[in-house]
């Protein structure tokens, strides 16, 4: 199915293209009957066709007062390349265009829109020099580059018109007429110019406005930036493509720089060539990272920050040079294309969606055309670029159409998280009801109310910036929550794996939220997690050690567990790196001070004391090392009847 979707696009394409590029032929042979070829419903005439051609000179109107044979006929608009004839000519020189108009009105004033001549140019009407854009010249050294949109009015006092034009193109990749040339009355050719810088900025304007949109969203939501990364990028590759398609056309971008060069013009473009593959790039990368690797997102960082300072330092007439990295640039773009094309075929598993993918395969498209237009624009091998400015169009929108689909996506998975927190605080409040009313209560008491709050913020905050962390941090809380509190009543043991259980999730939550500040050990001999145990012996050491020891260093700290067997018991040791105790903390924790207060910031230490005697008759042990404190104790095992030594119970 996605093969002849694919098919059927690219027919529309090429049959839209032929139609954006096909011109009629009014000029035969160097001259053009202006009268045939403006009927009453034609009010400007696009000078296109077959002109004189006269390759490696700069003739002048007196030159044409003499016998000139004629060299050749070059078809306009279009590079000198080839002739009708089929003639090839080098793509650097200079030559003479020349046409006759015609059976036109004497005393008519009218106008001649000039486009696109590659690179400088002098246009003579009647002998007059009316136009002239940059320094025409039969050397590289005399040329000055200027190709500026223009246009210029005249009378004429017979009924023929002859126009003759000067081009040299030393410094640029195929010179010549390189778009139409228009003629007609002054009213029309106005209206007409006007018109064209309407729909240049049309693009442009929706372009900016895009990014401005973006931009603002970026800027004060910071956390749909954490999540939608790409949307950074975007308003970047958006603004880069505006100020591009202002170099274009009408040059409408002079307006805001009026005093830029055609040299300078050119420069910038090509810059913002650099800038705008790379937001593409970047953007896609943060879309999935199975897109494109690391590595290659590094190369073309490089690639282009290497581009945009040779773009600036090497001279225009370095031959090719532009050409070469616009070549490279629609590599890396088809290069992207192809790898998101391919795990779209294969259907792999990624961070986005089908539709998602599919969106993005159209905007890899898009600007693919718009390169592939320029590039064969800038040969002459077409005679616009309109196919650019509507491929730059869909390339935005169908990027708002992804970007906003996303957020709509983020959205729902907020709501749904939202919904589960609420489940959970729900049944949070069940449970702790419930444990209120058993005979452990007070041990389950001793998970602190900051620890659930802070837990919960963590969650909230990770929903806009990472929905996938949000739930599995959810899922850790909701485990640890059901192990603490949903202890069998019918049991005063539990399996060591079980308490273990509990402290993994403990332990996730607790790193999730100091990340590389903690780090956790734990050493646990197979055999003795099958063992039975007193619950809620280990874990409030070990919560004891991350609070009170790793993480009162600056730097955070190391907590280890172990479990093993030695001379016939369990041995459990929790360890920390953390700053160790003062001397009041290290007698209250010990049972040689009555202050409460300080006893009850150690998270069931006395309660575990007094467990530890009732059911193993043995001591909880508490000892300061060179750094940090060791928390040690021995339990019974079971034997093979399954009874507790030490214990009464089963």
């Amino acid at each position: 199915m996605w093969v002849l979707t694919l098919i059927l696009g690219i027919s529309i394409l090429i049959a839209i293209y032929y139609k954006m590029n096909h011109t009629d032929v009014f000029v035969v042979k160097g001259t053009v009957d202006a009268e045939e070829s403006m009927p009453s419903g034609r009010k400007i005439l696009p000078l296109n066709g077959e002109w004189e051609f006269y390759w490696g000179q700069l003739l002048e109107p007196e030159d044409f007062k003499k016998e000139v044979r004629v060299h050749s006929y070059m078809m306009v608009p279009g590079s000198w390349r080839k002739d009708i004839d089929g003639k090839k000519y080098p793509d650097y020189g200079y030559a003479t265009y020349r046409i006759t108009l015609t059976k036109v009105n004497p005393g008519v004033i009218y106008g001649l829109k000039k486009q696109s001549i590659r690179i400088a140019s002098k246009i003579y009407v009647n002998g007059k020099l009316l136009i002239q854009n940059g320094s025409v010249s039969d050397s590289v050294r005399g040329e000055n580059m200027g190709n500026m949109p223009e246009a210029v009015y005249f009378q004429s006092d017979e009924d023929k018109i002859e126009i003759i034009i000067q081009v040299s193109s030393h410094k640029i990749f195929g010179g010549g007429i390189a778009e139409a040339i228009y003629f007609g009355e002054q009213q029309e050719i106005t209206s007409f110019g006007a018109r064209n810088i309407v729909r240049d900025m049309l693009p442009i304007a929706f372009s900016f406005g895009v990014a401005a949109v973006y931009l603002i969203i970026v800027l004060v939501s910071p956390g749909y930036y954490k999540k939608e990364k790409a949307s950074v990028f975007f308003p970047m590759g958006a603004a880069s493509l505006a100020l591009i398609n202002g170099t274009l056309g009408e040059r409408i971008i002079k307006y805001i720089l009026p005093g830029i060069s055609a040299e300078g013009l050119l420069n910038l473009e090509s810059v913002l060539i650099s800038m705008g593959i790379l937001s593409i790039v970047m953007a896609v990368y943060h879309l999935d990272r199975k897109f494109i690797s690391t590595q290659y997102r590094n190369i073309v960082i490089l690639i282009q920050g290497l581009f945009a300072i040779l773009y600036v330092v090497l001279p225009a007439e370095t031959p090719g040079i532009r050409t070469v990295f616009i070549i490279i640039d629609l590599l890396i773009i088809i290069a992207v294309e192809f790898r998101v094309l391919y795990l779209f075929m294969k259907r792999t598993e990624l961070r986005i969606s089908g539709i998602e993918h599919g969106l993005l395969l159209l905007v890899l498209y898009f600007i693919d055309v718009y390169c592939i237009d320029q590039l064969v624009f800038t040969k002459g091998l077409i005679g616009n670029d309109m196919m650019s400015l509507t491929a730059s169009v869909l390339y935005i929108t169908v990027w708002v159409f992804l970007l906003t689909y996303r957020y709509h996506v983020m959205y729902k998975k907020n709501e749904e998280l939202t919904v589960a927190l609420l489940e959970s605080n729900y049944n949070m409040e069940r449970v702790t009801n419930h444990a209120e009313r058993s005979e452990i209560a007070f041990l389950q008491a001793q998970i602190k109310p900051h620890f659930l709050f802070n837990s919960l913020n963590s969650i909230l905050s990770l929903c806009y910036s990472n929905p996938e962390k949000a739930s599995e941090l959810l899922w850790h809380l909701a485990e640890f929550l059901k192990s603490a509190f949903n202890i069998d009543m019918t049991s005063e043991f539990i399996r060591v794996e079980s308490e273990l259980e509990s402290i993994r999730s403990y332990v996730f939550i607790e790193k999730t939220r100091f990340g590389k500040r903690l780090k956790v050990e734990m050493e646990i001999e197979e055999a003795l997690k099958h063992q039975r145990i007193v619950p809620l012996l280990i874990q409030p050491l070990v919560e004891n050690a991350i609070r009170h020891g790793a993480l009162k260093r600056e730097e955070g700290g190391n907590v280890r567990l172990s479990i093993q067997k030695e001379e016939g018991f369990g041995v459990v040791t929790v360890y920390d790196n953390g700053p160790g105790f003062s001397p009041n903390s290290l007698a209250t924790l010990s049972g040689k001070a009555g202050d409460t207060e300080t006893e009850r910031k150690g998270v069931g230490i006395g309660n575990i004391k007094k467990r530890l005697m009732h059911y193993y008759g043995e001591e909880l042990h508490i000892e300061e090392q060179e750094e940090g404190v060791k928390v040690w104790f021995r339990f019974h095992l079971e034997e093979e009847d399954g009874h507790v030594k030490g214990s009464n119970c089963r």
